[in-house]
């Protein structure tokens, strides 16, 4: 149902500011166009009937009128909503980081299907699993390799031998974890039950995360590990992170 003018799409409100006097732009992330940015004239209004279907984490359906500058989002009726990412502060930076990480690795105006998907039920998950760090290392991983950038797991990643049980070092330059003759001091160190954590995350449904088991400071290395993939191919750091770090903050300290 689209022509040159006109197109519908089903999208996920992944960001919005202010824009003008009255109206918002948007980021979105749909599954035919990728990454799309788009104004939406007059919902600041409060009498705006658009308002409520282009809230935050919403997937609504918007149908958008192309134009020279930015896109023009004309109607909107909502298909799904995440309450608990709006509402659960504990959850809220996970949700954000998530979608931060989508936004830096999907292309805008390409196709973007399984990363779409992946991402939905990425949002579902962090709206009810106690597991929330490990879902969002999973995520990162899983949209990874969606995308092209399967990091390798299983023997190293430069020689291609087997894992040893120590001095292995994640090195994203080379794709995955290598072995400690060809990693030496660069990289991160991970153990053994990190890189297995790893492989266990990067291909199991995202709900059924929570029943792997790991210490915090295992929990820890899996983090590091997925930003350094993340920021190697987005060549950019994931600017939500301090975010998430002080709401942890706040929860250790309540």
């Amino acid at each position: 149902m689209s022509n040159e003018r006109t197109y519908i799409a089903e999208a996920l409100v992944a960001r919005r500011s202010d824009y003008l006097e009255a109206d918002r732009r948007l980021t979105l992330l749909t599954p035919e166009r990728g990454r799309l940015t788009v104004v939406a004239k007059g919902v600041r209004r409060p009498t705006s009937r658009l308002a409520g279907h282009l809230e935050l984490f919403t997937l609504a359906k918007v149908f958008v009128v192309r134009r020279r500058g930015l896109d023009l989002v004309v109607q909107a009726e909502t298909v799904q909503t995440f309450p608990e990412l709006r509402d659960d502060l504990s959850r809220v930076p996970y949700a954000y980081q998530a979608i931060e990480a989508a936004l830096i690795l999907v292309t805008e105006e390409v196709e973007a299907h399984a990363e779409f998907i992946l991402l939905l039920k990425a949002l579902s998950v962090l709206a009810a699993s106690a597991a929330l760090p490990l879902v969002l290392v999973a995520f990162k991983l899983q949209l990874l390799a969606s995308l092209g950038y399967q990091t390798q797991l299983v023997t190293c990643a430069r020689c291609g031998d087997p894992l040893s049980s120590s001095d292995n070092r994640v090195r994203p330059d080379a794709g995955g974890v290598v072995c400690a003759p060809c990693g030496g001091l660069s990289g991160l160190p991970i153990e053994v039950r990190g890189i297995k954590c790893l492989r266990w995350l990067a291909r199991e449904p995202l709900d059924s995360v929570s029943r792997l088991q790991a210490d915090p400071a295992t929990i820890a290395q899996l983090e590091l590990a997925a930003d350094a993939f993340v920021r190697y191919v987005a060549e950019q750091d994931l600017r939500t992170t301090p975010f998430l770090e002080r709401m942890r903050a706040l929860k250790t300290q309540s």
